[in-house]
């Protein structure tokens, strides 16, 4: 059972972006949960766009996983299960149809699977490193979203209909620049 399945075990929307990395397991891992995220300046924006950047990182230009942190006073994205070296989950509860989302903050996994108030999606997505040899792994990125009410589902797919094709590019930027970062000559930042 994959951790997205234990959050959203019966999602409305789940998309799934793949690739092979020729590096470690566990230097890819590495990269990914300790590394900077919006590696690429359209990435950042679409990032700020969102208030991800803004509620995550306090204000910093600066993406990290450990930086998606919800509290009571400042809900939002935050991480809600981490099984290294192989796979973590990111996840948060709002009206992400609004412009300034009103989020929901839950404490831990169990909280996130058991919400049920009405007019909510639910949004979590993971991360897996598998390896696939010693230089290589694959690395997927899920994302899945289930809304708590039919009317909240419906403003989800009219928003997603906007934001899906940015969604779409943020993760495939995302594995490409990790492709890139991870090949063994690359010293560099990431780069998209």
């Amino acid at each position: 059972m994959t951790v997205l399945q234990r959050l959203i075990p019966r999602p409305q929307l789940t998309e799934i972006d793949r690739i092979d990395v020729a590096a470690s397991a566990v230097d890819v891992w590495e990269l990914l949960r300790c590394g900077e995220l919006a590696h690429s300046r359209p990435i950042r924006a679409l990032f700020r766009l969102r208030t991800v950047a803004s509620r995550a990182g306090r204000g910093s230009s600066t993406i990290r996983i450990d930086s998606l942190q919800s509290t009571p006073e400042q809900p939002g994205f935050q991480v809600l299960i981490d099984e290294p070296p192989h796979e973590f989950a990111v996840a948060a509860i709002g009206k992400v149809w609004y412009l300034d989302i009103p989020f929901v903050h839950v404490a831990d996994e169990q909280s996130f699977a058991a919400f049920a108030q009405p007019d909510f999606v639910k949004v979590a997505w993971a991360i897996r490193v598998l390896p696939r040899g010693e230089q290589t792994c694959h690395v997927e990125v899920e994302v899945r979203v289930a809304a708590t009410d039919a009317a909240a589902w419906r403003k989800f797919r009219r928003y997603f209909r906007v934001i899906g094709p940015f969604s779409r590019f943020i993760r495939h930027s995302l594995l490409r620049g990790l492709a890139r970062a991870a090949a063994p000559s690359h010293s560099a930042p990431w780069a998209a």
